[in-house]
């Protein structure tokens, strides 16, 4: 078993947050004594608990706080804003109405890595697809345009967004949901 799928059943979406918060305090404080610690010794020891710290920020954060992370191979179906959780179809009939824009392809599939800012699940699934994930791309169907929020995080078209990826395409169809206005 996966270890986000052991923590999704360990934990609860507010223990996950709380855990998240928790790491992200003790980062900073951490951060806060190697700033003021001047014995080289302590210093690389401080180093190396921050680099450990930063890991646990991430992988906690990523499973709290969906709207961070977007895309969650566990919950398909399911979008979490960190306030309440969505059921994708109630966003795509929210979303009906919506005019449709298109967005960089590249630009969408680094976003929606763990942090934003590095490559990460859903990249790896696109650069390293396993055979289910690459069958249900190739089915997927890009005349319906991806669901992003404001921000570009993916609530919905992780498959047409791999296909375009795969086909080279530089830009996909793609509605803009506000999540806070879905009932």
């Amino acid at each position: 078993m996966n270890w986000w799928k052991t923590a999704y059943q360990k934990y609860t979406p507010q223990q996950l947050w709380q855990k998240c918060r928790k790491e992200s305090k003790s980062l900073k404080e951490t951060e806060s004594r190697l700033a003021a610690e001047t014995d080289p010794e302590k210093r690389a020891k401080l180093q190396k608990i921050i680099e450990n710290t930063k890991h646990g920020v991430d992988l906690w954060c990523r499973l709290a706080k969906p709207s961070a992370y977007k895309w969650d191979p566990v919950a398909e179906g399911k979008y979490s804003d960190g306030k309440r959780e969505l059921s994708v179809s109630s966003v795509i009939e929210h979303a009906k109405d919506l005019p449709s824009v298109m967005m960089d392809v590249d630009e969408l599939v680094r976003k929606n890595g763990p942090t934003g800012t590095k490559e990460g699940l859903f990249s790896e699934l696109v650069e390293k697809p396993s055979a289910a994930f690459r069958e249900r791309c190739e089915r997927a169907d890009l005349r319906y345009p991806i669901l992003v929020d404001s921000d570009g995080w993916l609530i919905d078209g992780a498959h047409r967004l791999a296909k375009a990826k795969w086909q080279g395409l530089g830009k996909i169809e793609a509605k803009v949901v506000d999540p806070s206005q879905v009932k």
